[in-house]
């Protein structure tokens, strides 16, 4: 999977963050605090795994250990942070994504990115104070609106999965689990008005830590992933090799464009049968 997102592989915070949560599927059948430690340090480096910490407690008999482990390691990391960087450090990411435009490789402008590759005017692509490439133009402000009650719904949808996770409770396995966060940050990036292809990150160890916790005679994480590594592929393709076609002014831009409807498409599809496998591995018992 390095190899097919290439070199942002090792570049990127991502990987880490990425790796600590797929490292809490691994322990969380047996040591919960644990997972919940890896999680709280995911969420120091990158927000995102603050939206897995009802997921990581919910299957254990143990799950005020899980609870207490995230706790007490995240009152650790505030307290650091408020000492060395003060409130507005602390607060500095939720500014920095709010504030953000419309990010070219997000799945809300998608449909400007198709019309645009082929006429361009009246929109154009900014590089952007955050280091991401922007659409901006008639109605990049609507779609940024659906991005936000996307996201909004997702939202609901998460907390409805986390209620039927707990109300599952000890009868999760630690592949349900994996599920559980593979969905969660599916929704997310799908959903969300930015995507980076470091995002991949979230996604590529989860995966291959659930498919460690998942018995052999099922296939269906080992094929999710191989699908994954090949978005991955396409999106290494698109980033760093074919970037130039999502930003200038190329006759050959429908080409980038179509790549990148290929991986968003395809992530959706990966997200939707996640979450397919998620409801019904949180089906109330009978």
């Amino acid at each position: 999977a390095g190899p097919a997102l290439g070199p942002i592989a090792l570049s990127r915070f991502d990987l880490v963050s990425g790796v600590l949560v797929g490292g809490a599927v691994l322990v969380v059948a047996t040591r919960p605090r644990w997972a919940g430690v890896l999680i709280a340090l995911g969420t120091a480096i990158k927000l995102w795994p603050v939206l897995l910490i009802p997921a990581v407690a919910a299957p254990s008999r143990a799950r005020t250990k899980a609870l207490i482990g995230t706790a007490v390691t995240g009152i650790i990391v505030v307290s650091a942070s408020l000492w060395l960087g003060g409130v507005d450090r602390l607060l500095s990411p939720l500014a920095y994504q709010t504030d953000r435009g419309l990010q070219v490789e997000s799945l809300p402008a998608l449909p400007l990115m198709l019309v645009w590759s082929v006429i361009h005017q009246p929109w154009s692509i900014v590089f952007s104070q955050y280091i991401t490439n922007e659409i901006r133009g008639p109605a990049t402000g609507l779609f940024i609106q659906v991005a936000t009650l996307a996201t909004a719904l997702a939202l609901l949808l998460i907390a409805i999965l986390w209620f039927r996770s707990w109300r599952r409770g000890p009868q999760l396995s630690a592949a349900d689990v994996g599920w559980l966060m593979l969905t969660i940050t599916g929704l997310f990036i799908v959903t969300n008005k930015v995507f980076s292809p470091q995002y991949l990150l979230w996604l590529i160890p989860v995966a291959v830590a659930t498919i460690s916790c998942t018995p052999a005679n099922d296939l269906r994480i080992r094929r999710w992933t191989v699908i994954l590594i090949g978005i991955a592929v396409v999106t290494h393709l698109v980033y760093p090799n074919l970037y130039f076609l999502v930003g200038g002014e190329s006759p050959f831009n429908p080409i980038g464009v179509l790549l990148l409807a290929l991986r968003d498409v395809g992530l959706v599809g990966l997200t939707y049968y996640a979450a397919t496998v998620c409801w019904r591995s949180t089906r109330a018992a009978t």
